[in-house]
Formats: C-alpha cells, structure tokens, sequence
C-alpha cells in the first residue's frame, strides 16, 4: 500500500503529461506555418494564370490556418489535427509545387523549403 501512495503523485502526474499532448502544440508549429504561408501568399500572389476567385480561395486558406495557430496560441490550447489538416494540405502542395518550379532558389534553399513542409505535414498526419 506504501508503494502505491508514493507512486501516485508520479502516476497522476504522467497521466496530467499524456494528457496534455492531445493535439498539436501550437508554438511548435507557428514558425514553420508562418514560413510557408509567407511563400505561399508570394507565389500566389505573383501567379498570373490564376483567375482573382482561385487566387482569393487559395489566399485565404493559408490566411485561415495562420489564423486557427494564433488563435490556439493566444487560447494556450493544442490545435485538433482535423482542425488544420485541409488547410495544411492544400498550402503545403501548393507551396512544393511553386517551390520546386522556381528556378531562381538555391538547391540548398528548395531543400529547406520542402523539408519544412514535410514535417509540417508529417506532424499533422501523426498528431491525435
């Protein structure tokens, strides 16, 4: 009996820390999102063959999964995978299609930038 009282606090303090990692913690992911969608909107933005509806939709998506980050930063909650999977997946396609296109990156520099949307989207297939 002993044994299990002073091994509860460490129980419930490892369940409190399962607990907390439901979701994705936001501040780990806000640079990487704030990078892409910095890019995103460039690309987008500098596209000529896309007509004003598509260039707004595509636009506002990267603006809504900036927004869903702030918004659990400043709520100090973890963001639900289902809540960010859409946008990050039609943002981060984007952003490698732009990406691997633009002759004017370094090897080095498109490296980075597909790597960065790898692992974005990685954790957010991973996260539960």
């Amino acid at each position: 009996m002993k044994t299990l009282v002073t091994r509860l606090p460490l129980l419930l303090v490892f369940a409190a820390v399962l607990a907390g990692c439901k979701g994705i913690d936001p501040k780990a992911i806000q640079g990487p999102v704030n990078g892409i969608t910095a890019r995103h909107d460039v690309y987008v933005n500098a596209d000529g063959s896309l007509e004003d509806i598509d260039k707004a939709f595509q636009l506002g998506q990267a603006e809504l999964l900036r927004g869903r980050v702030a918004t659990a930063i400043g709520n100090k909650k973890n963001i639900k995978p289902g809540d960010i999977k859409a946008p990050v997946a039609g943002v981060t396609g984007r952003h490698d299609a732009y990406v691997t296109d633009d002759e004017g990156l370094s090897d080095l520099e498109r490296r980075i930038y597909l790597r960065d949307t790898k692992l974005l989207n990685e954790l957010v297939n991973e996260a539960r």
